[in-house]
């Protein structure tokens, strides 16, 4: 079961972050997908510490893209990164069940994919088409 489903609608247009989201969309659905019956706790728990990884990962990638193009939304951005990261944290820490993480997980990746990605992120890309002079050196 896909619970997320990549579309051409969430390309910022920058290859390296374009990758990274996709690679996040099939690691959370990964999980989602180890989540049904018979569920392999152990794999499980690995696939969730590869998202959570990859998801810390990925935002420090965004944000040296920031950095290095000057983007002037940054300081929000950051903000908005350590708040899915505290929020994904919370859901791993108090869920104590596996159908209560998988569901406060999809509810975090839902807020992700649909506030952060079409609409944060989105930002990232329009100011490296309006400022390609920054972009350049990068």
């Amino acid at each position: 079961m896909i619970a997320f489903q990549w579309e051409s609608k969430y390309l910022i247009g920058h290859a390296v972050i374009d990758a990274e989201h996709q690679c996040l969309f099939q690691l959370a659905n990964d999980v989602f997908a180890l989540s049904m019956p018979p569920v392999n706790q152990q794999a499980v728990a690995h696939t969730v510490q590869a998202l959570f990884h990859y998801m810390e990962a990925h935002f420090r990638h965004e944000e040296e893209l920031m950095s290095s193009v000057g983007f002037d939304g940054y300081p929000e951005q950051i903000l908005a990164h350590q708040a899915i990261i505290r929020k994904v944290t919370e859901t791993l820490t108090q869920a104590h069940l596996l159908s209560d993480f998988t569901a406060q997980l999809r509810h975090v990746m839902v807020d992700w994919v649909c506030e952060h990605i079409l609409c944060e992120d989105m930002k990232i890309g329009q100011w490296i088409k309006q400022h390609p002079q920054q972009n350049a050196s990068g």
